[in-house]
């Protein structure tokens, strides 16, 4: 599955994760002029989370270059940055910015993986 494919079956996911539990919350993305990007700006209230979606199961420095540029450009403003990826460790960058893998930031629940397949949590 695609890049842009994958992001929409994750956006898929975000989005019934707070509609079945009746919370509403409004996601945009974010993009500057030089193409720096975040996925996915999720603002409940006044909280704001940047999400950044890669589907493979390593993680490399460019990958946090979107998050570390909306860090920079809201500061304070923005609460959690969070690298949603293919692997299963989560890692903790520092005090707001973690990777995640799927199946940990949909709490396993099955249903995180495109096509019907199925994502077990590992004991």
């Amino acid at each position: 599955m695609g890049g842009a494919a994958f992001e929409t079956h994750i956006f898929g996911n975000i989005l019934r994760y707070f509609r079945h539990r009746a919370r509403d919350v409004d996601i945009s993305f974010w993009r500057t002029r030089d193409g720096q990007e975040i996925d996915f700006l999720l603002v409940r209230g006044r909280q704001l989370v940047a999400i950044e979606v890669r589907s493979s199961r390593s993680i490399r420095a460019e990958d946090l270059k979107g998050l570390r540029a909306g860090q920079e450009l809201l500061g304070d403003g923005l609460g959690l940055s969070v690298l949603l990826y293919g692997g299963d460790q989560p890692v903790v960058f520092d005090e707001k910015t973690v990777a995640l893998g799927l199946g940990a930031f949909f709490g396993a629940r099955g249903d995180t993986k495109p096509g019907g397949r199925t994502a077990k949590a590992r004991r």
